[in-house]
């Protein structure tokens, strides 16, 4: 679809939930649409399937029109559930689906809200108002920043003696001093040697 609207930039905080940006999406319109086809269609199944199975209590109908009305009944609710599970796929929850019929003549039936799937800092952002978007493209990246991976290069004349360490426990203290921060000392842990070696730094 086309971005509507940018609400989030580089370097901003979000909660999980928050609206990142919205996308006009024909797919997501048509989604909701074809939502709202199969409900109306399972209404009607059920009305229906409900009428007949008392009319075939009562021997008023045959089997067959009772038989009928349930499969079309069967049919209807895996249609619906094919067409909610679309709009999960969408990032609706139920709450959000539910809410559709009363969406159809706001303008905004076919915005797609982008929200934040974790709370984190927006550390990538390749989205801005009027571009074109496809579903492959990575058009933000959310990171929770209060823990971080290190990777760092060991020695091949070092690694002897960490997997001794590693042998004796599961992981290992570690601290890591960074230039950029002077005489600070980053406290965390070594957990995992990495299987790859160098050929030309051999680390």
């Amino acid at each position: 679809g086309q971005v509507k609207q940018v609400l989030k930039l580089f370097g901003d905080k979000v909660q999980k939930g928050d609206i990142l940006a919205v996308i006009h999406s024909p797919d997501f319109g048509q989604a909701k649409a074809d939502f709202l086809e199969v409900q109306a269609k399972l209404e009607l199944a059920e009305a229906t399937f409900k009428r007949e199975a008392t009319l075939y209590e009562q021997k008023v109908t045959s089997q067959a029109d009772y038989l009928e009305a349930r499969n079309t009944l069967k049919s209807a609710q895996a249609s619906y559930a094919a067409a909610e599970k679309r709009l999960h796929l969408f990032g609706l929850n139920t709450e959000q689906i539910g809410r559709i019929s009363r969406e159809q003549e706001n303008g905004e039936f076919a915005d797609l809200m982008l929200c934040a799937p974790q709370a984190g800092t927006v550390i990538a952002q390749n989205i801005s108002a009027g571009m074109i978007v496809d579903t492959i493209e990575t058009l933000y990246t959310v990171a929770e920043l209060s823990n971080l991976w290190v990777w760092c290069d060991v020695y091949e004349k070092d690694l002897e003696a960490l997997h001794q360490q590693f042998a004796k426990n599961s992981s290992l203290p570690a601290v890591v001093c960074v230039s950029a921060f002077g005489s600070d000392r980053f406290e965390g842990t070594a957990d995992l040697i990495g299987n790859v070696m160098d050929a030309q730094t051999r680390t």
